[in-house]
């Protein structure tokens, strides 16, 4: 292993630790949100606020950190599937029993943490958002549900095997019959949540790659078939310079054309993992123009840009994502880069990123557990699996 890949993995011994310590438990960014939607729901103010919370979205990185002092830490399924995922891989590479031990805290968490109501496991945030549109505390949605179902499948081979396999399938179940989807001549796009019928392309192919990779463990044809689908529909919907829209342009009824490199990241990496097990040709036509346009128009020299006209701010998810989807791609070079930028720019030197870069060079050093700390750990851990054989499971 590289003296890059072996820092990765002491850093996540501390970030392990700093998981620890918290129980698993943060602060996002979202918390915020969740003020603004329930103040939103006022008839007077909904509409003003609702206006107001899409306008300052881009000054969030003036908020002070001392503003989330008095927020509590929360549960956030996502988070714990990113985290799942990076103890399963660190446990691989090292043996370390505090990986495992870990791992199946992680379990247990999610377990406990899955939206109530439902029959079918599934998950969403912890807590109301979404301005007058507000939804609800723990409303299911695919992308969360997604990767807490990856996470799940990465970790497999050392959680408890009794009842996982009956715990996935319905998951898998969670994603038609509780998200639902639509079918069309170009493909099928699975909905963002009951009741929403948005056709937003990020979470419909993150709900669409965990069904391609359990259809692949389980030899079933109709999962494999679905997802297929799921990863023409992205193919059909991009953009013609390579871009994709967050909702497909269309058959949406009103189209959101915000295009940023996090939810980018997103669509890459998990329309590669579909056509790494249902290959097709304009799927993989479609990776590359993608990637080509992510690395021309999202990228300044080694920052993620925040949208396709502006660099900075420099948000540390999208870091940590670009990382993950350089690697899976096989972008090492650029893995490199990132994650050296990451390390100068947002790290605290020990165990925590920071929120925010600005163009001036100063940071807003809030530290999120979702936004920044999971996507990290994640990020970290997927780098120094790619120079590291893993260790033979007892």
């Amino acid at each position: 292993m590289d003296s890059l890949g072996e820092s990765c993995i002491e850093i996540c011994h501390r970030m392990w630790e700093w998981f620890e310590v918290r129980n698993y438990r943060g602060t996002d960014p979202y918390q915020i949100d969740e003020k603004i939607t329930r103040w939103g729901s006022s008839p007077l103010l909904g509409s003003i606020l609702d206006a107001a919370r899409k306008f300052l979205k881009p000054y969030h990185v003036y908020l002070p950190a001392g503003l989330f002092d008095f927020s509590p830490g929360v549960i956030m399924p996502l988070a714990l599937g990113l985290i799942l995922s990076g103890h399963a891989s660190l446990y691989a590479m090292t043996g370390d029993s505090r990986y495992l031990n870990g791992a199946n805290k992680v379990y247990e968490l999610i377990k406990r943490s899955r939206s109530p109501g439902y029959e079918l496991p599934c998950w969403g945030l912890p807590f109301a958002w979404g301005g007058q549109e507000a939804h609800p505390a723990h409303w299911p949605t695919a992308v969360t549900t997604g990767f807490v179902a990856h996470g799940l499948m990465d970790a497999r081979e050392i959680l408890p095997r009794a009842g996982l396999f009956d715990f996935l399938e319905g998951i898998m179940q969670s994603f038609v019959k509780v998200m639902g989807y639509v079918r069309f001549d170009t493909g099928t796009c699975l909905y963002y949540g009951p009741g929403d019928q948005r056709l937003i392309m990020n979470s419909s192919v993150v709900g669409g790659s965990a069904v391609a990779r359990f259809g692949r463990m389980t030899h079933d044809q109709d999962k494999l078939s679905f997802a297929e689908d799921v990863a023409l529909f992205l193919a059909h919907g991009q953009n013609g310079d390579g871009s994709w829209y967050y909702t497909d342009p269309v058959n949406s009824d009103v189209v959101d054309t915000i295009i940023d490199a996090r939810h980018t990241g997103f669509i890459l990496q998990h329309l590669h993992i579909i056509n790494q097990i249902c290959p097709r040709p304009e799927v993989d036509r479609a990776i590359d123009q993608g990637w080509h346009y992510f690395h021309h128009t999202l990228m300044e020299g080694c920052l993620p840009r925040w949208s396709p006209f502006q660099t900075y701010p420099v948000d540390i998810q999208d870091v940590g994502q670009t990382i993950i989807t350089a690697l899976i791609l096989g972008k090492n070079e650029i893995a490199d880069q990132l994650l050296q930028t990451a390390l100068e720019d947002f790290f605290d030197g020990n165990n925590q990123f920071y929120f925010k870069l600005l163009e001036n060079g100063t940071r807003n050093k809030t530290v999120f557990f979702r936004w920044a700390q999971a996507f990290m750990y994640k990020a970290l851990s997927d780098y120094a699996a790619k120079s590291s054989p893993p260790r033979p499971l007892s």
